[in-house]
């Protein structure tokens, strides 16, 4: 009797996709307890379209929108919390996510890379998607601005941008920043937003 070629390559791949979606849930996890760890509660002055609670994380660069339940929030990094100005294009950026969903989009994002991890396209298609959802994001914010607001949104963009070494896990674009090892996807281009 010969190998069974065809159950080799399920057995490989159920444990691939396995091992993945258990590496995804770890990550997420670090990342979580890292946000609940640092999190202070922001007190400040909030413009009124912001229906979420709003932390001070130290040690972040970007800003997400994380947590489940009592944890969900908009996380800021606490190098902003004095700038009224970069403080309420973030939280328009990140209302933005709430509205839209994104969430969701990411943990469908995960679960395709979990199912399809061996097809290259599917990477590809998530880091196209992920870019395509911050620039729909971007677009909202700047719906309306003049070129002043434009330009100290992208010089926003740029200083909470990274180093470029970061890294996303999929549920969160601020954890590219915070793990040095995680599903690479790649960085968004923050100059993609002002074509």
């Amino acid at each position: 009797a010969g190998i069974d070629w065809q159950l080799w390559i399920m057995v490989v791949w159920v444990l691939g996709s396995m091992l993945l979606g258990l590496w995804m849930f770890m990550v997420n996890s670090r990342f979580h307890k890292m946000l609940i760890s640092r999190r202070k509660q922001f007190y400040g002055t909030m413009p009124v379209f912001v229906t979420e609670r709003v932390y001070v994380v130290e040690g972040i660069q970007s800003p997400c929108y994380y947590g489940w339940g009592t944890d969900e929030g908009i996380y800021v990094p606490d190098s902003v919390v004095n700038d009224y100005q970069k403080l309420r294009h973030i939280l328009a950026h990140e209302m933005s996510h709430v509205s839209n969903g994104d969430r969701y989009w990411g943990i469908l994002r995960c679960g395709l890379l979990c199912l399809y991890w061996v097809n290259p396209l599917v990477w590809l298609a998530v880091k196209k998607a992920e870019e395509d959802l911050e620039l729909s994001c971007d677009e909202i914010v700047l719906k309306d601005a003049d070129p002043s607001t434009r330009k100290k949104y992208a010089e926003l963009l740029l200083s909470i941008a990274g180093d470029g070494r970061g890294y996303t896990t999929c549920l969160s674009a601020s954890a590219r920043n915070y793990w040095s090892v995680s599903i690479s996807f790649g960085k968004f281009n923050s100059s993609q937003s002002f074509r």
